[in-house]
């Protein structure tokens, strides 16, 4: 009997191994399943709002057959102002290089290029936004001094193009179902918020004070305090940031800048999902599971309605996914310049909000957790305190 127990064994496969011989067409309509039930999902859990939108589309209809389609004017200055965004982005991109390369004192990123140019525009965007509070507090909100700045970061930018090389062309195309449907799960909310941030703002904390504190600095030049206005207390960080977007797209007309600083909040969007993507296919993962990492934050409701609102959480995100990949560096022989990079992204994350803090408690746990797997007692206690130190700093 023990023999031919152990004869069906061997002619019959474990159920897993089965599993994991699927081809990949059998893999690729498993994951179309699932992302089908997840949609269906969806649907049922706002069955309300879908089922007001023929009622509002007939609104939209009825809106545009009486005011027209928008004008040349106005295609022309959320063009502009978008523009100038980009430009903005060069910029940072050029002063994160910069700033990575001091850190690193000249060491090279290895791949993916995604996650290199993501965390180069995040940091650079950090520093031009202290950039921004210092010319502010001496009443240099100025047109011209917003060109100046810009032309020097976009000659970092081109500094660092020309040194890096640096190629955003995909390595491989889609070549399944799964990773298409991935990649369309990303671009699809993308482009969504793109189109809503370029449209003037409607979102109540926008008109409030992340949008309408920098209108008030800029009507007089400088960094003031706005009376009754408590949020103007806070650090402001990612608005500061957009303030030299608004100042460019002001070159052409106010709509345009306020279009400028509109595009600005929204391009922290993209570099927190090319950010996760990249940490994925640094960790090992192939692209389309990298793919679907990204695609989990871009099509969560609440990350692009954000985007294309004006709002700075999703800038809160990214250095703070920054930040914790730093520490997971140094936590695995990253040494001082990931320490720097941590100091550096969680700063940037409290000057955004200081909700930020609350990842303080766990970058605490992996420092400890860091020393006290060091083998000496001495060798601990110096891992210890540099990891305090950097979070300190």
């Amino acid at each position: 009997m023990r023999q031919a127990s152990e004869r069906r064994k061997k002619k019959s496969p474990p159920r897993r191994g089965r599993l994991l011989t699927r081809s990949p067409a059998a893999r690729s309509l498993s994951a179309a399943a699932g992302v089908l039930a997840l949609l269906l999902a969806f649907v049922w859990s706002q069955r309300i709002e879908l089922g007001r939108l023929p009622e509002e589309a007939l609104a939209l209809l009825a809106r545009l057959a009486r005011g027209g389609l928008p004008g040349a004017q106005g295609v022309r200055e959320s063009a502009a102002g978008a523009g100038a965004a980009l430009l903005l982005l060069v910029a940072w991109y050029g002063a994160g290089d910069l700033l990575l390369r001091v850190l690193a004192r000249g060491a090279g990123d290895g791949p993916p290029a995604s996650l290199g140019v993501a965390r180069r525009c995040a940091l650079g965007a950090g520093l031009w936004s202290h950039l921004g509070l210092a010319l502010g507090l001496v009443g240099l909100y100025r047109p011209k001094v917003a060109v100046v700045t810009l032309s020097i970061g976009l000659g970092l930018a081109g500094l660092a193009f020309g040194r890096a090389r640096v190629s955003l062309r995909l390595a491989d195309r889609p070549d399944d179902l799964f990773t298409r449907l991935a990649l369309a799960s990303v671009v699809l909310p993308v482009t969504l918020a793109a189109v809503a941030a370029l449209a003037p703002p409607t979102a109540k904390d926008t008109l409030q004070y992340h949008i309408a504190l920098p209108k008030a600095w800029l009507a007089v030049g400088a960094l003031v305090d706005v009376p009754y206005n408590i949020p103007g207390l806070r650090a402001l960080g990612a608005e500061m940031s957009g303030v030299w977007g608004m100042l460019l797209g002001r070159l052409l007309s106010p709509r345009a800048g306020e279009a400028a600083f509109g595009a600005a909040m929204f391009a922290y969007f993209p570099l927190l999902l090319a950010v996760v993507h990249g940490w994925a296919r640094e960790r090992g993962l192939g692209r389309g599971p990298a793919l679907t990492a990204a695609a989990l934050v871009a099509s969560a409701p609440v990350a692009w309605e954000v985007a294309g609102a004006g709002y700075v959480d999703l800038a809160l995100a990214l250095y703070v996914v920054l930040a914790f990949r730093a520490a997971a560096r140094w936590s695995t022989g990253g040494g001082l310049a990931a320490l720097a990079e941590l100091a550096l992204a969680l700063g940037f994350a409290l000057s955004v909000k200081p909700l930020a803090a609350a990842a303080l408690v766990l970058l605490v746990l992996l420092v400890l957790l860091r020393a006290r797997r060091t083998g000496g007692q001495r060798e601990g206690a110096r891992l210890a305190t540099a990891g305090l130190a950097a979070l300190a700093l």
